[in-house]
């Protein structure tokens, strides 16, 4: 079942970040070219059902091949030692591992190499090149908003600009949370020593656990700029929709293993596994009660006005799942490492 919930949290992560790049490039499509008939389709809440279809179809072949990394095969067979009191000694278990596939391992892993240099760069490394591009058009779209409300002598800033500032403040994090893992992800194709792997797997723990508060926060953000949303909220706490509104208007504004001391590394990694495990489990136990009340305001009648809304209840699904497999996986002490040993298993091989 690990292996299961890894390829999951590979699935959803991937498809996520997708769909952060598909919000901002939907966003400047509907900015640009909104006028023309032929785009004004994109701005329609049922586009981004097509673009969440298209996300997760992306996104399950991939994570279909990753599932074959490994084979489950027989390590051994497991018996209680005579202190053991809660159990019978004449008990017998089968101890499972993974092994690495023969597809994976064939002709000098040609295969595994080239499906992590793929996977790295389509899951990574293409929307983190696309985030920040697609961000900086969408400032100066907003920039030049700015000026025309300027001449115009209006003041007051329309709410398609405070959906576009959404989108670009949900661009910036994505593109923070995910551009570490993608590098580690494509340097393990030539660095393969145990050093690297190490360090690799360092970065991948602690963008794990930047991923669940930025997940987290993403209830607050909306709320934060976006009006709809707080009259949403206003709404299904049955708040006066005037009075919320308009006390919140005005928010807005290379490494080799010999350069390693692997004995005073290990404990010190060991260590922080610990403790990042630990905050990922209470993180994700608090973050999916938020973004599962997050989901809920998403699916408003209210908030079903546009193909950016209906992205981020894709993003807030997606989301979910992965704090949901957090939790479970974080529950089982032998999960990530050996707590009464030494032995890690979180290696990223």
């Amino acid at each position: 079942m690990f292996w299961v919930f890894v390829v999951i949290r590979d699935f959803v992560r991937r498809s996520s970040t997708w769909l952060g790049v598909m919000m901002a490039l939907v966003r400047f499509i509907v900015i640009k070219f909104g006028t023309s008939m032929k785009f004004q389709k994109c701005s329609k809440p049922i586009f981004g059902f097509f673009v969440i279809c298209g996300s997760f179809i992306l996104s399950f072949g991939l994570s279909f091949i990753y599932y074959f990394r490994y084979d489950i095969v027989e390590k051994g067979v497991w018996q209680p030692k005579e202190y053991c009191t809660d159990i019978s000694l004449t008990s017998k278990y089968t101890i499972y591992t993974q092994k690495r596939s023969d597809l994976y391992t064939a002709n000098n892993e040609l295969f595994g190499r080239t499906y992590m240099f793929v996977n790295g760069v389509v899951s990574k490394i293409i929307p983190c090149v696309l985030l920040p591009i697609l961000t900086f058009i969408l400032v100066l779209e907003l920039r030049r908003a700015e000026a025309i409300r300027k001449t115009s002598n209006f003041t007051k800033r329309i709410s398609s600009e405070k959906t576009t500032g959404l989108v670009i403040f949900m661009a910036v994090l994505f593109f923070i949370v995910e551009l570490p893992i993608g590098i580690s992800w494509v340097f393990q194709v030539s660095y393969t020593d145990f050093g690297f792997l190490y360090l690799a797997t360092y970065v991948n723990h602690l963008c794990n656990s930047i991923f669940i508060i930025n997940a987290t926060s993403h209830c607050i953000i909306c709320f934060l700029m976006s009006t709809q949303y707080r009259v949403t909220v206003a709404t299904i706490l049955w708040l006066s929709t005037d009075r919320t509104t308009s006390a919140n208007s005005n928010q807005m504004s290379r490494l080799g293993s010999s350069q390693f001391d692997f004995i005073h590394f290990n404990s010190n990694f060991s260590d922080f596994s610990r403790f990042s495990v630990d905050f990922q489990f209470f993180a994700a136990i608090f973050g999916a009660v938020l973004i599962s009340l997050h989901l809920f305001i998403l699916t408003r009648k209210g908030m079903m006005t546009s193909s950016v809304f209906t992205i981020l209840i894709g993003v807030a699904v997606f989301d979910l799942v992965v704090l949901v497999e957090t939790i479970i996986t974080s529950a089982n002490d032998n999960l990530f490492f050996e707590r009464e040993g030494t032995d890690w298993y979180g290696l990223n091989f």
